[in-house]
């Protein structure tokens, strides 16, 4: 069992696991894809004649059925996993066929982020951090550079749904299946196209909609950040201060000064 679970459906679990110091575990397999990031400590993993040696934030993402086995390191480790059901890459551009070790990059720092705020920011969209998490772990390296030309109008349509439902957002899957395109695919190309994942897009425009209902009105801090699509007022100070550098109150106290 996992020492933290952050997600489990029919379309993959996710959860945060230890394992403890020296541990070995004999060749296996998985029925699907698994995708881990080494959190602490080290592990060592075979798949064949080859061999990798990870550490915090490495990443390693194995196909279906690929046989390997692992050590853990004297400390022991502490590992982040997916594993995905069967068929849940299908339809999917680039998707992972083959074992593949990443190191210590920012991508890795940046999905951890996004997992951190699906575990614990009652206003958060789990499913959305989570998919924008693994458009990161699942890239072949750091970044991808920035998109060249317009969005895809299926994009286009996506960003001007997030206006229209900032609020309450369809769910990440719901936005995918209306494109037509895969989970992962569309919270790649929109971090590609617009500089930012779908996740932190979103709580810009509840900032936003934040600072105008501030500066128009006399609403409680609370009542603007529900109306704005955040869980409570500390949860709105919080985004608010990260992106004006000001809280909600002293924000609106220089409005009428």
């Amino acid at each position: 069992m996992p020492a933290r679970l952050l997600h489990a459906g029919i379309d993959y679990v996710a959860g945060v696991y230890d394992y403890a110091p020296g541990r070995t575990m004999r060749p296996h397999a998985h029925a699907g894809t698994s995708l881990s990031v080494v959190l602490a400590g080290r592990v060592w993993e075979r798949v064949g004649r080859a061999d990798e040696t990870g550490g915090p934030l490495s990443v390693v993402v194995k196909p279906a059925g690929a046989v390997h086995e692992n050590r853990f390191g004297p400390e022991g480790a502490r590992m982040l996993a997916f594993e995905f059901a069967p068929g849940f890459f299908d339809g999917m551009e680039d998707a992972p066929t083959r074992w593949r070790w990443r190191h210590g990059d920012a991508a890795a720092r940046r999905a951890l982020r996004l997992c951190r705020a699906a575990a614990s920011d009652p206003g958060s969209s789990p499913g959305q951090a989570l998919d924008d998490a693994l458009a990161l772990l699942l890239a072949p390296s750091e970044d991808a550079p920035p998109a060249a030309g317009a969005p895809p109008r299926w994009l286009r349509d996506v960003r001007d749904r997030l206006h229209d439902e900032a609020v309450r957002p369809p769910p990440a899957a719901a936005l995918a299946d209306e494109a037509g395109v895969h989970r992962v695919t569309l919270a790649r190309a929109f971090r590609r196209h617009f500089g930012c994942s779908v996740t932190a897009y979103l709580r810009r425009l509840r900032v936003r909609a934040a600072a105008a209902a501030l500066a128009a009105t006399d609403a409680p801090l609370a009542a603007v950040a529900l109306d704005a699509g955040f869980a409570d007022q500390p949860h709105l100070t919080r985004a608010f201060r990260a992106a004006m550098g000001t809280t909600p109150g002293a924000f609106r106290a220089a409005l009428r000064a």
